[in-house]
């Protein structure tokens, strides 16, 4: 055992010694001290009373290290000559902190909703407005219509349990004022369906809305179901004591484009009236 720790105390201290311009090194008592020349290594035995420390200093560019005894207290010292300023402690055994778990790549999935929503904001800059804030709560409840409209061959705002938008919204912790959601299904792709939004008035009127803060998009591809592919966005701003927009008065604005292949649908409360 005291071998062992006489051979971490030396990779301790020759590790130390690497962070510092090569010198010399003494321990102010060098008794029983084995010295192999100018570059070489001193090993000092310590005998029973050693204190199992090791010294390094700024003389010669030796090494010299103590290999302590059974009072030994197993610590390293790290010292200048010219100022006999310690400038590091350290004291065996090292400790090694693990690093924090990465956490896990983004899905397919995920990846199509990220970008549903940067082309949504990117639409949304085009036309001088600012841009909306993910809502982890807005995107739950997308998700979990998408899934639903892919698990129940649903393409309606109502869920299979009969909930509305607002209902999946609440549930999932947003306390909107105003509130809508888009949905999609069986479109080839994201950008083929946004355009399709952009061509409708009411759909549009809802991505330009400056009535809206937030949103959260959901996706869900699931091949054995009968449009493979869901979209759902939900958009929203919270109620507040300072908004001064707020209104109890909203309109409720729909339209739905469909064929047998896809389709899309809007719904909306807002304060204006919903366009053609």
């Amino acid at each position: 055992m005291e071998c062992f720790r006489a051979r971490l105390l030396l990779l301790a201290a020759f590790c130390l010694l690497f962070l510092l311009p090569a010198r010399a090194l003494s321990s102010g008592s060098q008794a029983g001290a084995r010295q192999f020349g100018q570059d070489g290594l001193a090993l000092n035995g310590g005998g029973s009373q050693g204190n199992g420390w090791v010294s390094a200093s700024t003389t010669q560019a030796g090494f010299l290290a103590n290999n302590g005894s059974k009072k030994g207290n197993g610590a390293l010292l790290l010292q200048t000559t010219s100022l006999t300023e310690t400038v590091g402690v350290a004291y065996l055994p090292l400790v090694l902190v693990p690093e924090e778990p990465k956490p896990p790549p983004p899905t397919e999935e995920e990846l199509v909703e990220q970008y549903v929503m940067a082309e949504l904001n990117g639409i949304r800059a085009s036309y001088g407005l600012p841009p909306l804030t993910i809502a982890a709560e807005l995107t739950q409840a997308a998700r979990v219509h998408s899934r639903d409209m892919a698990d129940n061959n649903i393409t309606s705002h109502t869920g299979s349990d009969g909930s509305s938008p607002y209902d999946r919204i609440v549930a999932a912790g947003y306390d909107p004022w105003t509130w809508g959601e888009i949905i999609g299904w069986g479109f080839s792709n994201s950008d083929a369906m946004i355009n399709w939004w952009m061509h409708s008035d009411p759909h549009r009127s809802l991505i330009l809305s400056t009535y809206v803060e937030d949103f959260g998009a959901g996706y869900v591809s699931d091949s054995g179901s009968t449009y493979g592919r869901y979209w759902t966005v939900n958009f929203g701003a919270r109620k507040t004591t300072t908004n001064t927009s707020q209104s109890t008065n909203l309109v409720a604005c729909s339209k739905a484009l469909e064929n047998k292949d896809w389709g899309t649908s809007l719904l909306f409360y807002n304060p204006q009236t919903c366009p053609n």
